[in-house]
This record gives structure tokens, sequence and C-alpha cells, in this order.
């Protein structure tokens, strides 16, 4: 197995050598998602924000601009350190898993998880938000899905998979996302379960989607896979560009539920 290859490795493990990848073509999320997020919760000045599974600060920036402190948790150093190269006055960095923050009891206004809560151990991950979260606080999920019937995005999703290393995992593979925000859904120390989605879209040049897929754990790095997955993302690219440029259209969705009394 390539050692560039995510198969195999632990979610805390697997973005090591995308980083770079990661921080440059990712997709962001809309400012409508950010709003909803905090939206009743009170001025955005005074509330703390913990962003776990940060990756390399996209959502973490995000939530920064519209005013929040921002706790940055990224177990990945790489990735952290990706995250830490663009720093933001109101955000923090830190090293933690959402099964373990290391952050204080009833501290947090608001959990983030940004394309990233697939990757835990839900009931571990909510006990820890709910013990962390002040009472009435937030607990937001949030994930860049395709948008169904999108000629070219799904060419680019359908391609990635082909050629991955492993089956992908994500709730845009599965196209449900019921089972990912079950957990939260169904948890006692949660209430107030609801759900929004919003348009989203990214225009890549020819380098960005080719690093967009690179930035994907089960995408190939190296040898005749990846070799293959490029070709086909040429190809891809040659036949929906426009203006130098493809665009990939995605619904950004947003699950929300209060912490209980």
């Amino acid at each position: 197995m390539s050692s560039d290859s995510g198969a195999g490795l632990a979610p805390t493990r697997r973005f090591s050598d995308r980083a770079d990848d990661y921080a440059r073509h990712r997709p962001s999320y809309p400012r409508e998602v950010v709003a909803a997020a905090i939206d009743g919760l009170g001025e955005p000045a005074n509330l703390r924000v913990i962003d776990v599974g940060a990756g390399t600060g996209i959502s973490s920036r995000l939530l920064a601009d519209a005013g929040c402190s921002v706790t940055a948790i990224e177990p990945n150093e790489a990735m952290r350190a990706a995250g830490e190269r663009e720093p933001h006055s109101r955000v923090a960095w830190r090293g933690g898993t959402g099964e373990q923050t290391g952050l204080p009891s009833a501290s947090a206004d608001l959990i983030a998880c940004c394309q990233a809560f697939h990757w835990l151990d839900a009931p571990r991950a909510l006990a820890e938000f709910a013990r962390v979260l002040r009472p009435l606080g937030r607990v937001a999920l949030i994930w860049n899905t395709r948008m169904p019937g999108d000629e070219a995005t799904d060419a680019y999703y359908d391609t990635v998979a082909r050629f991955a290393t492993e089956p992908p995992t994500s709730p845009w593979a599965a196209r449900d996302e019921t089972r990912f925000v079950g957990p939260l859904r169904d948890h006692p120390a949660f209430t107030g379960f609801r759900a929004r989605s919003f348009l989203n879209a990214q225009r890549l040049d020819l380098e960005g989607i080719i690093g967009r897929a690179r930035s994907a754990s089960y995408a190939p790095k190296d040898g005749p896979r990846a070799d293959a997955l490029l070709g086909a993302l040429r190809e891809i690219f040659d036949r929906f560009a426009a203006g130098g440029a493809i665009t990939l259209r995605y619904a950004a969705s947003l699950t929300l539920a209060e912490r209980s009394m």
C-alpha cells in the first residue's frame, strides 16, 4: 500500500500528508451558515466558540470573522500547523480531539464541527460536547455535500470514488446524512434538533480540481492509480470547464441542537 494512502490510518493521522492541498483547495462555507449557527446565542463578540476538528482553519476563521472568539481544536499536527500559518486575532489553536478537548466544563456557547463529525466516536464526542457546553449552548454540525443532479459535480465525485484507495465514508458518499446526525438527534443531553441546507459552489482551475481531489484522505497520491485519477480529472476539466474553471456545486448542510438545562 502506498504511504500516501489514507487506508487503515486512524482519523487523527489521515490528513498528515494532505494539509497543504486541504488548506488551498477545500471549499469554504456560505456566511449564511455561520450566521444561522450563531443566531440567537447573543452578541457574537461575547460568544466562546469551539471548532472541533478544525483542520486548517477554514471554518474557524469564518466564525472569527463573524466576531466570535474561537478555540480551534485539531489533533493532526500538520493540519494544525497549516492553520496557524494563516493566523487570525480571534482564533487560538490547540491540540485535542472531539472526544477529549481538554477544555473546562460549561465553558462554551457553541461547538461547531465542520466536515469532521463522521470521524468522531459519536457517543463519546457528544458526551464531551455536553460537558463543555453551557446550559442552552449549541452544537452545529456542518458538511459540504454534493449537490445532486449537477453533471460536473457528479462526474467529479464519481471519479474520485472510483479511484479511491478505500470506500469514502463521508456524507457526500452516503448521500444520506441520517446516520451521521442521528446520534445528536437521539442524545438525551440535547434538544431542539433541526436541520437546514444552503447553496454553495466552488470554482476551480485545473490545478485546483486536482488539489481538491488530492486533499481527500482516500485519494491515491502516487502510483498507477494516482496517474489514472489525474488523467480522469483532466478529462472532466476539459469537458466541463468554462472560462478556465470548473464549478463544483454543494449543499452546505447545517444541523443544530441545544444543550439541555
